[in-house]
């Protein structure tokens, strides 16, 4: 991002260091600063208590409102990657987009202080970062802010990384581009200490102001939205555990753990093991980008039953080279726990119960793979049942995420996926978390969060819903899409395409609710 000025920050040294004092202390103390939230348990900074401790120069200018929210938050876990390795992953933009896929959608350096030394323990340049964050549903406004980052050796096995908000743009008359609710990042960041050779200890924090988010939050994600749960600490702290644990099992992809052989269809090699990693990791990453990305025309004319529809450039430019892809989503409310939700996605045997493409005939599992700390994150090949073209294989993956899980997968065909294996280069990788990869990847697929606080309403088209309890419900996004053969530019796009599209998620919805019982919802 170049905004085209030299962003001079006054006060830069004294900015950090305070906000550095501040988000160790808060770190490393629990009580009076911080009590137990009677709703879930979860730790939140006692605001008097605060405010008592710490000085306000680092609100917002323009101070709080009544439509001012505070969120707070607070985790610690154990990633197994060296420290020093780590520390580099945090600091870089590029690789946080990889490292948190499915929170983070836009960042970006604006500009480094390559010269500013304001500690001997400084660890590389302070940086000026823009940074847009999206909670996935065609429903929510991305959150976005400006921070400062800054990285500093505090004893000898012992770092911190520390974000904070500033206001260097007050008489550039600047505007956030793209953001829908900006948000102001009170001192943030996190302490990673060596543990070992190969572990760090992660304490990481968060602490945001965001004001209006009442208004601009629907009524089907107030529940996740207001209670801070979109971006807080834990979820930060475990997308971070999970990224390290794939990216390891990238490196070290001899000894992932098979759960069934590939049988004749795929030879479960560890370049077959390898390639099926990145390619999967690719369908996340266009999933979680076409969700939110710019370059697009919504089709408001072609809403309905809740369904929202939009036209992509599948490689973000309009140029005559382009291919452009039609994107359906849908949000609803299902009266049942995320989990057993992600077990019926998971279940081959029951996918012909909702895929279109098994044409309600039975699909079969041929070959898992698991990682993560309690393996509940998986990586599926699925044979549909296609009379027409026998040699299709749906890829499919499940990631655990604190709010619940996201399964996502795409159609692939057994020789492309040969081929790509047989150019294998059979070595471990390092940054970025995965190599291209040139089978194209048009993913489809859920996002399910958890949902449901005591006595919560929430409107689902025409009903309402109560229920009590984390357990008792969920709220699911869907999301389909295919790619135009024909079309050169977005008015080309066929809209018989967009109307078969609408045909398929329609019938698709219909028979997921069915197969739940919850077609009365």
């Amino acid at each position: 991002m170049n905004l085209g000025i030299d962003i001079a920050i006054p006060n830069l040294a004294e900015i950090l260091l305070s906000a550095k004092n501040e988000l160790v202390s808060l770190l490393k103390t629990n009580e009076p600063l911080w009590i137990e939230d009677t709703t879930d348990g979860r730790y939140v900074i006692h605001r008097d208590s605060y405010d008592r401790t710490f000085s306000n120069n680092f609100r917002r200018k323009g101070g709080i409102s009544s439509r001012t929210i505070f969120e707070s938050s607070k985790d610690m876990g154990y990633v197994s990657m060296n420290a020093n390795k780590l520390i580099t992953m945090l600091s870089d933009s590029k690789v946080r987009l990889d490292i948190f896929p499915t929170i983070l959608t836009e960042s970006v350096v604006v500009q480094e202080y390559a010269g500013k030394m304001i500690s001997p323990n400084q660890l590389g340049s302070i940086q000026l970062v823009y940074e847009q964050m999206h909670l996935y549903s065609p429903l929510l406004a991305p959150r976005c802010w400006y921070y400062l980052r800054y990285c500093e050796k505090i004893d000898i096995k012992t770092w911190v990384i520390v974000e904070v908000s500033c206001d260097p743009f007050s008489s550039e008359n600047i505007q956030l581009p793209g953001c829908g609710t900006p948000a102001w990042r009170l001192p943030s960041g996190c302490l990673i200490n060596e543990a070992a050779p190969s572990l760090s200890k992660v304490n990481w924090l968060e602490h945001v102001q965001v004001d209006d988010l009442k208004a601009l939050t629907p009524n089907l994600y107030r529940d996740i939205v207001l209670r801070g749960l979109s971006f807080d600490a834990n979820r930060f702290l475990q997308t971070l555990l999970r990224s390290v644990f794939r990216l390891n099992c990238h490196i070290m992809f001899n000894k992932i753990g098979v759960t069934q052989h590939f049988g004749q269809i795929l030879s479960m090699t560890p370049e077959a093991r390898r390639v099926i990693l990145d390619i999967s990791y690719n369908m996340l990453k266009n999933f979680c980008g076409n969700l939110t990305m710019k370059n697009k025309i919504d089709l408001p004319y072609m809403y309905s039953n809740n369904i929202r529809f939009s036209i992509y450039s599948v490689n973000g430019s309009t140029s005559q080279n382009s291919r452009f892809l039609v994107n359906a989503t849908t949000s609803m409310w299902i009266p049942l726990p995320f989990n057993e939700i992600v077990d019926f996605f998971n279940n081959a045997n029951m996918r012909n119960q909702w895929d279109v493409l098994c044409n309600q005939q039975a699909a079969k599992q041929i070959g898992i793979i698991t990682y993560g700390k309690s393996q509940e994150n998986s990586i599926s090949l699925i044979q549909p049942f296609v009379s027409l073209n026998p040699n299709l294989m749906v890829i499919q993956e499940t990631l655990s995420d604190p709010l619940g899980a996201v399964v996502l997968y795409t159609l692939t065909d057994v020789y492309d996926l040969q081929k790509a294996i047989h150019k294998a280069i059979p070595q471990g990788s390092s940054l970025p978390l995965t190599p291209p990869c040139d089978i194209e990847v048009i993913p489809s697929g859920f996002i399910i969060y958890k949902d449901g606080s005591p006595g919560t309403k929430i409107a689902t088209s025409k009903k309402s819903c109560t229920y009590a309890g984390m357990d008792k419900g969920s709220i699911v996004t869907a999301v389909f899409q295919v790619v135009s053969q024909t079309a050169t530019s977005f008015e080309t796009v066929e809209m018989s395409l967009v109307k078969t599209l609408h045909s398929v998620v329609t019938s698709t919805i219909q028979n997921i609710m069915h197969a739940l019982n919850c077609h009365n919802q």
